[in-house]
């Protein structure tokens, strides 16, 4: 019987795929075939990269996997379109290494799409189906499967909430719990952690990765980077060894306008270097971004020393050129009492002057080189 099957996806998502599998092929030339087709729809031009195998048994992590075809284009997919071509695989193949019983089959499919658009952004998110091997995947399953039995010889306590974990596991692979657990703390002999500065399902996920390696899947709009900011900071606190880095690259992936000032601020309070130099590289991407973000609330919550470096690392560090008036967002004829801060900043800046200080500086510090030469830094 031919199936449709098309997997539920946010609201958000400006695009469906769906997977045509017909179980004895589409015609004589596939007799006893099952054929397998990706297909998409889309209102932009997207770029897939996907891969699908059979596996085992119905499993998060299965211990035997089959892979049947993986792929990409570098060419973006554009409304409707089947982007995997035909997949065929003989059906008594599948029965005969346990893949397809009593007319069961199942698939894992691995899909990426990213809009090209983002590709020519920084901070572009890679588009390439990694493989796992099938020993490190069996271990990471395993003791994912150890940690949800709930049967651990240590409590940690966020929130007034319990988690059961597993004190050779916590020793291995993290040394601030190796320090509580082998010392004379309260903790060591008592098997129980009270955890305050970290949130019940921060501390969850940090769990997860600590049995899987791998991060969770985060049930929220691609804006959302906080729970993932409390993650990176839970990892740096815990010496959990990859998970910042990961979480870093996460934030990197969900970067926008909307957000990258909060985690330009996040980089710097917890000295997180790489996420600091993708926030200041995407926020100073083009003129246009730079002067969305300056009028945003978030750009006064920077202080002093960001927005300084922020600059910098847009115009450099002094260098100059001469604008022409058309070239200019204010003119001399503006009434400077009657722009906002973060306006006047940028008429200052268009003009070489300092841009730090209040309203009231700002504004008298403009009138003064009206019959001055106009120039502003360098992008």
């Amino acid at each position: 019987m031919n199936t449709f099957v098309y997997p539920t996806l946010p609201l958000w998502v400006e695009f469906f795929f769906s997977l045509y599998i017909y179980s004895k092929g589409r015609g004589a030339a596939e007799d006893e075939q099952v054929s397998l087709f990706l297909g998409i729809q889309t209102s932009k031009p997207l770029l897939v990269y996907w891969k699908i195998a059979v596996v085992a048994a119905q499993e998060h992590l299965p211990s035997e996997a089959f892979e049947i075809g993986k792929g990409g284009s570098a060419t973006p997919r554009e409304f409707n379109e089947i982007v995997t071509g035909s997949l065929f695989c003989p059906s008594k193949l599948l029965e005969e290494k346990g893949f397809l019983s009593d007319g069961t089959l199942y698939l894992r499919i691995q899909a990426k799409f990213v809009h090209k658009n983002r590709l020519d952004s920084p901070n572009a998110p890679d588009l390439e189906i990694r493989d796992t091997p099938r020993h490190v995947a069996q271990l990471c399953s395993d003791l994912g499967a150890a940690l949800a039995r709930k049967d651990g010889d240590v409590v940690l306590v966020a929130e007034g909430r319990e988690l059961y974990a597993h004190r050779v596991v916590l020793r291995a692979r993290s040394s601030v719990f190796r320090a509580m657990l082998d010392t004379s703390m309260t903790e060591s002999s008592s098997g129980r952690i009270e955890i305050v500065d970290v949130a019940y399902a921060t501390l969850s996920w940090l769990l997860d990765f600590i049995y899987t390696a791998s991060l969770p899947e985060e049930a929220g709009t691609p804006e959302q980077v906080e729970p993932w900011v409390q993650l990176a900071k839970a990892a740096d606190k815990y010496d959990v060894a990859g998970l910042a880095n990961l979480c870093v690259e996460e934030l990197k992936r969900r970067m926008s306008t909307s957000n990258v000032l909060r985690l330009l601020i996040a980089a710097e309070s917890f000295r997180i270097a790489s996420l600091k130099n993708a926030c200041l590289q995407f926020a100073t991407h083009c003129e246009k971004r730079m002067r969305s973000l300056h009028d945003q609330r978030e750009f006064d919550d920077l202080g002093a020393d960001l927005v300084r470096e922020l600059f910098i690392f847009a115009y450099g560090t002094g260098k100059r050129r001469t604008t022409n008036e058309k070239e200019k967002e204010f003119d001399g004829k503006t009434t400077w009492s009657d722009l906002s801060k973060a306006q006047l900043q940028r008429a200052c800046d268009e003009r070489g002057l300092p841009t730090l200080g209040d309203r009231e500086e700002l504004t008298a510090r403009l009138p003064a080189q009206s019959a001055v030469s106009e120039s502003f830094w360098e992008v």
